[in-house]
């Protein structure tokens, strides 16, 4: 119940029983033979499985306890130059290629815990490659005398087939998930809460969602997504929080499809805070079609080859204390390599953001797409920012904060409220001077002039100390 002054009590039910997997068990017979509610305790130890919760309850991992989805190979017959696995490789699908060829590929090996990169069937492998034969043997050029050669032989850690349920405080590696699914797949189930984890290496996704809502990703470890780190569609009122997110997009999928940190779409009601969202061949963050009522706050975005923070085809987000640092150096003209961009978006407010060092600054773009909210990019406001450029000379031109249109839209129409305000910019090879780096209704602009605009009102130049002071404050790099 709720008293005054928005305090809330609460009566606690009865203490869930905690239900220990005994020596010999499966994971999935644990929870097989679980009550509906219990806490499954899982002892350190490795746990080759994929498992399904059909129930609601929480799968607790003790230190130490690791579900992998690859088996350990032993069996090889050498050749010339190569050596060629006795077992093969079960059929775990494929995927349509976007971007390198090994993003259509599932299939995973891994030599002393390092992966190897594969290549076409019929292709001799060298060092650190694989490949399969026509019967779908592994072709190795590395000898694996004396090694661990893991194969992944199962697409999925965990699968749900329940609501309300915890997975927390294991390690989940070797996964091979299609591009657009994950290690970790909650499908159709709400109420999942995903906690504590270290996941990494899986093809597609490391945590996915489809049609969920009232889930939480918290404090996790998450890395070497093949495609993404965490993805989603539809997912609702939901929270992703903690977590650090990082080098993903390791099979090279086209980052302008799906690639990077975290990737949403057609979701609303989610909030995005507190991340460190670092080290991606992609996008940081991205929200895509159709998200709507989404915070992206207070997160760590860094050392992203594309954009920090990405808004598209969406509504009402709010942008607000992020810190977005060296992002953006892959791609970056017309705008294109900004640390925080919205994209044929509307109703979006990105304030009290530092933004340092990226290719560009903070873009607004509108162009011609069928896909764009039907009240156009509008009511989009830009303020409070601090945004550092370290130079404005290169192959492109630089954008420390444009509004961009390449069509007859009305990103500048008056009656579109598109604004800002009260934003600072620091510009390290024109201190002192006044550069034509800002951009509103197709002209570049000084600062001066810029101020004048609607967006630029209440704009100004940090000085040095005010650099030093904002670096030193969010712990971000000199340069």
């Amino acid at each position: 119940m709720s008293i005054g002054l928005g305090l809330s009590w609460w009566i606690s039910g009865p203490v869930a029983p905690t239900i220990y997997l005994q020596p010999g068990q499966t994971i999935q017979q644990g929870i097989d033979g679980a009550t509906t509610g219990a806490i499954l305790s899982v002892p350190a130890g490795l746990y080759r499985e994929q498992v399904t919760v059909t129930k609601p309850l929480t799968l607790q991992g003790q230190p130490g306890a690791e579900i992998r989805g690859s088996e350990v190979w032993a069996s090889w017959t050498a050749g010339s130059g190569i050596w060629t696995s006795t077992l093969t490789v079960p059929n775990l699908g494929s995927d349509t290629q976007h971007g390198d060829p090994k993003t259509q590929w599932r299939e995973q090996v891994f030599l002393d815990g390092a992966p190897l990169t594969q290549v076409a069937v019929g292709t001799t492998p060298v060092s650190g490659q694989f490949a399969l034969d026509a019967s779908r043997h592994v072709i190795l050029a590395d000898n694996p005398a004396g090694k661990t050669v893991e194969v992944t032989a199962r697409s999925y850690w965990v699968v749900s087939g329940a609501h309300n349920v915890t997975v927390q405080g294991f390690t989940m590696k070797h996964a091979g998930c299609p591009a657009q699914d994950g290690g970790i797949r909650v499908n159709g189930h709400n109420g999942w809460t995903i906690q504590r984890n270290t996941l990494s290496d899986a093809h597609g996704r490391c945590v996915s969602f489809g049609t969920a809502s009232g889930c939480r990703v918290l404090n996790n470890d998450i890395g070497y997504g093949g495609c993404l780190g965490i993805g989603g569609w539809q997912l609702t009122n939901s929270i992703i929080s903690g977590n650090r997110i990082h080098h993903c997009n390791t099979e090279g999928f086209d980052t302008a499809w799906e690639a990077g940190g975290i990737k949403l779409s057609g979701s609303s009601s989610v909030t995005i805070s507190g991340n460190e969202v670092d080290h991606n061949t992609a996008h940081g963050i991205w929200c895509d079609i159709a998200c709507d009522v989404m915070v992206i706050s207070g997160n760590r975005v860094h050392d992203n080859t594309r954009h920090g923070i990405r808004y598209e085809v969406s509504s009402g987000a709010e942008i607000a204390s992020n810190v977005v640092w060296n992002n953006g150096f892959d791609g970056s003209t017309w705008g294109w390599g900004a640390g925080i961009v919205i994209q044929n978006s509307n109703h979006c407010t990105v304030h009290d953001n530092v933004v340092a060092w990226c290719a560009d600054g903070i873009v607004v773009f509108s162009q011609n797409r069928g896909d764009t909210p039907a009240e156009g990019v509008i009511d989009n406001n830009l303020y409070a920012n601090d945004i550092l450029i370290a130079d404005d000379t290169g192959p492109d031109s630089v954008y420390v904060m444009g509004w961009l249109q390449d069509w007859a839209g009305t990103l500048f129409d008056p009656a579109s409220n598109n604004r800002g305000s009260g934003n600072r910019f620091y510009i390290g090879n024109q201190v002192g001077n006044d550069p034509n780096d800002f951009s509103w209704n197709g002209s570049w602009h000084t600062l001066a002039q810029f101020s004048t605009t609607p967006v630029g009102a209440g704009s100004s130049y940090l000085t040095a100390t005010e650099v030093d002071q904002i670096l030193s404050d969010n712990n971000i790099p000199t340069s």
